[in-house]
C-alpha cells in the first residue's frame, strides 16, 4: 500500500491492487482542488462579514481555523444561514452574493494547481472522460474555470446548490456519475475539504484528497479515508497509482 507522498501519509480506502480498477472517469472539486483558492475565499468572507455583519463574532473578524473548522467547503445558501441564522433570508442572500463579488475582485490572478495540467492532458490522451463538482454557485464556478482557462478540458460542471443536496451529502457526485454514464468503481473524485471527500466516498468514489487547507493527520481525525493524500497533481504518488492501474476499455 502507499503510506507516503508530500501531502502527507498516503491514506487507502481499501486494499488490493496498487492501481484497483481501471479508471475511465475523473471528477473534481473546484476550489482548492483546481486552484489553491481557499485564502481568496476566507478573506472574501473575513471582509464581507467585517462591513456587513459587524456584530458577528463579538466584532472580530474571523480567524483562518474558524473558516477551515465552519466554512470551507459549504455552500453558501447553507453555511451563510447557520451563521447568522436571525437574519431574514434576503439579508443573508445579499451577504453572500457581495462575497461572490468580493472574490472574483481578488481571484483575478489565480493559477492552476501544479501538476494539473499533466493529470488533464492524460485525461485528455487516454479518453478519461471528466467533470467538475462543486458547492459553488454557478456564476463563480464559470468565473473560476475561465480565469484558470480550463473550460476546454472542464466543460461539465455539477453545482451542490442545483442538486436535491449539496455536500457532504452524496448526491452531487452521483450526478455527476450519472452524466458520466459511469459507474463509481471506474472513476476517481480529487477533493481538499472534510465535507467534500464525505460526498465523494458517500457516493462509492477512491477520493483523493488534494492537502492545500488540511493535512492527511486532519482527515484522519475527522474519520476520513480517502485513497491517498497528495499536495499537487505533480505528486509521484499519484502517478505511481495511475501507471499501475489497467487500461480503460
Amino acid at each position: 500500500e502507499f503510506n507516503g507522498g508530500r501531502g502527507g501519509a498516503g491514506l487507502r480506502a481499501s486494499g488490493g491492487a496498487p492501481g484497483g480498477p481501471a479508471v475511465a472517469g475523473m471528477l473534481f472539486d473546484m476550489d482548492g482542488t483546481l486552484t489553491d483558492s481557499d485564502a481568496l475565499h476566507y478573506e472574501s468572507f473575513r471582509q464581507v462579514l467585517l462591513e456587513m455583519a459587524p456584530e458577528f463574532n463579538g466584532g472580530e473578524e474571523i480567524s483562518r481555523d474558524f473558516y477551515n473548522a465552519r466554512m470551507a467547503g459549504c455552500a453558501h445558501q447553507i453555511m451563510v444561514p447557520l451563521l447568522l441564522p436571525h437574519w431574514e433570508y434576503d439579508a443573508q442572500r445579499k451577504l453572500w452574493e457581495a462575497k461572490e463579488d468580493r472574490y472574483r475582485e481578488l481571484s483575478a490572478d489565480m493559477k492552476q494547481l501544479d501538476g494539473l495540467g499533466r493529470l488533464l492532458k492524460y485525461c485528455d490522451d487516454g479518453a478519461v472522460q471528466t467533470i467538475v463538482v462543486t458547492n459553488a454557485p454557478r456564476n463563480e464556478a464559470d468565473h473560476t474555470l475561465t480565469t484558470l482557462g480550463l473550460t476546454r478540458y472542464l466543460d461539465n460542471v455539477v453545482i451542490g446548490g442545483e442538486c436535491k443536496e449539496a455536500k457532504p451529502s452524496p448526491e452531487p457526485y452521483l450526478e455527476g456519475l450519472g452524466r458520466l454514464g459511469l459507474p463509481a468503481e471506474s472513476c476517481i473524485a480529487f477533493e481538499d475539504s472534510v465535507s467534500g471527500a464525505r460526498s465523494a466516498i458517500a457516493a462509492g468514489l477512491r477520493t483523493v484528497c488534494i492537502t492545500t487547507s488540511l493535512d492527511a493527520e486532519a482527515f484522519a481525525r475527522e474519520g476520513v479515508a480517502p485513497l491517498m493524500c497528495i499536495q499537487d497533481y505533480s505528486d509521484p504518488l499519484l502517478w505511481a497509482w495511475l501507471e499501475s492501474a489497467p487500461a480503460a476499455a
